[in-house]
């Protein structure tokens, strides 16, 4: 982001002209030097010394180190308590959608497919070519693996449908981020900031949400008329119009494009937090954290979201 680069040139800036107000403090001043020319000729002014350049220097030098007392050691410990803080709220997060996405993977596959997923040791190798493989063919309109039911018009108890559950899941994780990103977002590391931001604005969040803040999407109604809306995704399915599988290719458009890159992302933003995770006993930063998950329990039942199963 320019303003990142910005600021970090306008840091970089400051301390640049602090060690050469140290310079100039030290070339203008009458204090003694080692006997030798080389240093003499660096650090010794033979002219006569200018007052006002001279208050302007020591001026500088003494306000940037009433800035480092004050602003910069300060805030070194308050930045290690709040990005511990924000870090731990962001690998829920974290967590929370990889193992939704493997879940998503376990409903769409066949039992080879996700024998094939199971035998990989992290979770970051998980997300392989047969996993965006299976994910093409994953049918979002299917029941979801959940335990959560709702009531139709008619009172009756439904499990939800998987585009359902998602918007519910996304929503969630997207007010977290953009709690952690308003609350934190000053102690961030430059990188991390940005990382969260690229995950909000994200086409995977965009679809499912419709908050229209950085993509906008074209519907085809049942009338054959093209919509730009940029609404829910159950919004859409909810009138009844019927999709190709959403992460699959139509129209020569890859849809597992933006779930790839999303996930991407979220390992990017793993790596930043785990520096601070792993100053704690958290387990949730290990590695197969959720892929272990599958391994130890009956989570989830293999292909009930395929197209073509239900």
């Amino acid at each position: 982001m320019k303003y990142i680069k910005q600021k970090k040139a306008l840091e970089y800036s400051a301390f640049v002209l602090f060690i050469v107000s140290i310079y100039l403090s030290i070339r203008l001043s009458d204090l003694p030097v080692i006997d030798n020319k080389i240093i003499e000729s660096i650090f010794v002014h033979t002219g006569n010394v200018d007052a006002a350049l001279l208050n302007v220097i020591t001026g500088y030098f003494s306000g940037y180190i009433v800035y480092i007392f004050t602003v910069i050691i300060p805030s070194w410990r308050r930045k290690e308590v709040a990005m511990m803080q924000a870090s731990h709220r962001l690998l829920a997060v974290y967590n929370g959608f990889i193992y939704t996405m493997l879940l998503l993977a376990k409903s769409a596959a066949t039992e080879q497919e996700w024998k094939d997923i199971l035998r990989h040791d992290t979770d970051r190798a998980s997300f392989d070519d047969t996993y965006f493989n299976i994910i093409r063919q994953f049918d979002i309109t299917s029941q979801s693996e959940s335990l959560f039911k709702h009531s139709d018009i008619n009172g009756n108890t439904k499990y939800l449908l998987w585009y359902e559950y998602l918007e519910i899941k996304f929503e969630h994780w997207y007010g977290e981020l953009d709690e952690v990103f308003n609350q934190y977002g000053i102690y961030m590391e430059d990188e991390l900031f940005e990382c969260v931001y690229k995950i909000k604005t994200n086409s995977l969040f965009e679809l499912i949400l419709g908050k229209g803040s950085d993509m906008e999407w074209m519907w085809k109604g049942k009338d054959g008329i093209d919509y730009c809306e940029c609404v829910p995704l159950s919004k859409i399915l909810d009138q009844g119009i019927k999709r190709p599988p959403i992460f699959g290719v139509n129209k020569n458009v890859d849809g597992s494009k933006g779930v790839k890159e999303c996930i991407w992302l979220f390992f990017e933003l793993f790596e930043h937090i785990n520096k601070f995770a792993v100053k704690t006993d958290d387990k949730r930063n290990e590695k197969d954290h959720n892929l272990k998950k599958f391994k130890n329990y009956n989570i989830g039942r293999v292909g009930t979201a395929r197209v073509g199963t239900m």
